[in-house]
């Protein structure tokens, strides 16, 4: 019974649903999916044809990946003498950002004649090759860039076909793999953890 103060509520209105497609599979040979590996330029440097948060990221998806990653860094640093430019510590992780991000940087630390008194790991996360010729920044997690002096960096990378400033994974069509067996194994985790079996 209504207040003479109430006024009637209006009927609730239903909420209108709406649904969408993702649209049918494409096959990778009729797409142009190589222009997408092309580096912009900003700020001066270029930018990486795939993300290399990404790769970092992808590193622990898949137990199989990591392993035969672990196992070229391995062989490659079982073969390595040490120099008195390059310790096997630096060429362990220089290595190591080369397996994974297919480019490795090396600084070229001077000593007081001129010459070269060390050869130190830049790390290939933060590293960028600059749009000046043998130019290459450092760029912090906060932004910030640090830019090296000309021919300060050695830049060893695993040649693309499509561009020619930086290095693409061979492994970079095997992600999707390593992606669907991380998926898969924490559904099977969260599955058996709340008793569904």
């Amino acid at each position: 019974m209504l207040n003479k103060t109430e006024e009637p509520k209006a009927p609730k209105a239903h909420k209108k649903s709406s649904s969408f497609t993702f649209g049918e599979p494409e096959s990778v040979l009729k797409t142009d999916i190589l222009s997408m590996l092309l580096c912009d330029e900003i700020d001066g440097y270029y930018r990486p044809p795939v993300s290399l948060d990404g790769l970092a990221k992808s590193f622990d998806a898949a137990v199989y990946h990591q392993s035969a990653i672990y196992w070229k860094v391995n062989k490659l640093c079982a073969y390595f003498k040490p120099h008195a430019l390059l310790s096997r510590r630096e060429f362990r992780i220089f290595v190591k950002d080369y397996v994974i991000f297919a480019n490795g940087y090396l600084e070229k630390i001077p000593n007081r004649s001129g010459g070269i008194a060390k050869l130190r790991r830049s790390p290939a996360l933060y590293a960028r090759r600059m749009v000046a010729p043998d130019r290459y920044c450092f760029l912090s997690k906060n932004n910030s860039k640090h830019t090296f002096k000309k021919g300060a960096i050695c830049h060893v990378f695993e040649p693309s076909i499509v561009q020619e400033e930086y290095g693409v994974p061979g492994y970079f069509a095997c992600l999707n793999s390593a992606w669907l067996d991380e998926s898969a194994t924490l559904f099977r985790r969260l599955y058996y953890k709340n008793g569904r079996h």
